[in-house]
């Protein structure tokens, strides 16, 4: 089985219809698009960008799957989608549109997935500067969705099955990825960052791949696996490793009740304190014996965004992966 993995497509059907050329030349039956992807039903446009994707995809017999991103209306998508599941428990959105909730695990081919969905908007007070005080062209919750991210208790109740999986795709990256480039990101988005990470470390996955970023990069991320691990950022063995933060973040990191581990930071904020690792003191020239490696593919967005459309996809061949994963 090939599949195509998209980038953000942010509602541009000239982009998905693009994604679904590329599909067929690549041999794939589906693609899957991690977040936002472009439901925002509670517009005509964005109506109308559904019902002629959903189209233009069965003309060319290929399946259109997603999670949701932060620029996604999760919540209207599950008002008016959530008691319709396929038999493999997706939303069916459209004929040819599946949506994958948050922690929704499948198999495809031998090859396990789970989605999660969901991020933290930068651009959060443009949003909701413009719903307050544009009120006679956005009524509220219609640029800035509430539900974007996940909480804690969200994510600790996805990890309850400790299970392993082969494949994350999610909207976000996770903490310890390194994407050699910073948008000035603000320090709220790391709470997601950490659950996404911890969702690393339980579920020990050999691949994620996500959006989000409008970044294409690769990095390999080494952790620890185990539902109770820890990791330290210098040697990816386990132990105690935590960040306290200053007052700036503190409305970005209170009332955390998801125990999360806090990666190393290329230019920790202000105030923050390092703990070493007590097995080994942040020595940086070893590697501990239960260390993992999860490759981490970030994806570029559709052209509109400001991204380039080549790099905005991936193709991934389920049997291909599944050698290589043997070796």
């Amino acid at each position: 089985m090939r599949i195509l993995v998209a980038g953000d497509t942010h509602g541009n059907l000239g982009h998905c219809m693009y994604l679904v050329r590329r599909a067929q030349e690549h041999n794939c039956d589906r693609i899957f698009i991690v977040g936002d992807f472009g439901y925002w039903a509670h517009t005509r446009d964005g109506r109308e960008f559904l019902d002629e994707l959903s189209t233009y995809a069965e003309d060319q017999d290929v399946w259109v799957y997603f999670c949701d991103g932060n620029h996604d209306k999760t919540s209207l998508l599950l008002q008016q989608h959530g008691d319709d599941a396929d038999e493999e428990g997706f939303l069916r959105v459209r004929s040819f549109l599946r949506y994958a909730p948050r922690g929704h695990r499948w198999t495809w081919n031998g090859v396990r997935f789970i989605a999660l969905g969901g991020a933290y908007s930068i651009d959060k007070k443009w949003r909701t500067d413009n719903e307050k005080y544009r009120p006679y062209k956005y009524k509220p919750e219609s640029l800035w969705f509430p539900e974007e991210e996940m909480t804690d208790e969200d994510m600790a109740k996805i990890l309850a099955d400790t299970s392993p999986v082969d494949v994350i795709l999610a909207h976000d990256k996770p903490r310890g990825s390194d994407p050699g480039w910073d948008r000035g990101s603000p320090i709220a988005c790391l709470p997601n960052q950490d659950r996404l990470q911890r969702a690393v470390q339980v579920l020990d996955p050999k691949l994620y791949i996500h959006g989000h970023l409008h970044w294409p990069y690769e990095f390999d991320l080494r952790h620890s696996s185990g539902q109770l691990s820890k990791m330290c950022p210098e040697c990816g063995g386990q132990g105690s490793y935590y960040t306290e933060w200053s007052d700036s973040a503190e409305k970005a990191m209170k009332n955390r009740t998801l125990e999360v581990v806090v990666l190393h930071y290329p230019d920790p904020p202000d105030g923050t304190v390092d703990i070493q690792c007590p097995k080994c003191n942040g020595a940086a020239d070893h590697n501990h014996d239960d260390m993992h490696i999860t490759k981490v593919i970030g994806l570029d967005c559709d052209g509109n965004a400001g991204g380039d459309k080549h790099k905005s996809w991936w193709i991934f061949d389920t049997e291909e992966m599944k050698k290589e994963w043997d070796r």
